[in-house]
């Protein structure tokens, strides 16, 4: 963060001396993400970190008392910055599927100019990519994961063991740990649809994540 001047570096800030390490990533369903960024509310904060609130007030006068739909829709429309520069529309990407490019391909704007418009392709994507070894977060077992992951990449299985001492907190405030139970409870079948089609290239990429969440809005 000292080096590139901002808190959350992306793959392609790792120098290239260190780039032949592995590189791990964590992955969770936008259903989730989605929820836990609205309960969460930084962009209530500091709006100005997310974009011009005045638009957004046109739109929505009681910004930002909106319901979690309205989130939803606001983030797509007014927080998604096509990274190609291109205009906003029924091709832009999710939110989260230009966070997820931004954070972890090789050339971020041209990986979404490339996207656009284009069928969803999990081998597609991955390709544009750094290589990944991706935690899946969903399940609430990521220790389980993590641990997995580094008996795969050979180290110790001292470290991995101490993994089984990681409890998740309990502070108050936190709404993470029963995040991956209620998130359905947030979503009719059309929001989810429509989560479904703008962040359509991660659900190609991680197709796991969508199958609990439809079920539970059906």
């Amino acid at each position: 963060a000292v080096e590139v001047g901002r808190t959350h570096a992306v793959a392609a800030d790792v120098p290239e001396c260190e780039r032949g390490k592995p590189l791990l990533s964590v992955f969770r369903s936008p259903f989730e993400r989605y929820v836990s960024q609205y309960r969460y509310g930084c962009w209530r904060k500091t709006p100005d970190m997310y974009c011009d609130p005045a638009p957004i007030l046109d739109a929505y006068p009681h910004y930002p008392e909106v319901s979690f739909a309205e989130f939803v829709r606001i983030a797509n429309r007014y927080f998604a910055r096509p990274l190609d520069g291109a205009e906003r529309d029924g091709q832009a990407l999710g939110w989260h599927t230009e966070q997820y490019l931004r954070f972890h391909a090789r050339d971020a704007a041209a990986a979404y100019a490339a996207l656009r418009a284009q069928t969803p392709s999990a081998e597609r994507l991955e390709a544009l990519e750094y290589p990944l070894h991706v935690l899946h977060a969903e399940s609430g077992r990521l220790a389980e994961a993590l641990a997995a992951c580094m008996r795969r990449l050979g180290l110790p299985e001292a470290y991995a063991e101490r993994l089984h001492e990681v409890r998740p907190s309990s502070r108050r405030h936190l709404h993470e740990i029963a995040l991956h139970r209620d998130a359905h409870t947030y979503y009719d079948r059309g929001l989810a649809e429509f989560v479904f089609e703008r962040e359509r290239w991660l659900f190609a990429r991680f197709p796991a994540a969508v199958d609990r969440m439809m079920a539970a809005c059906a």
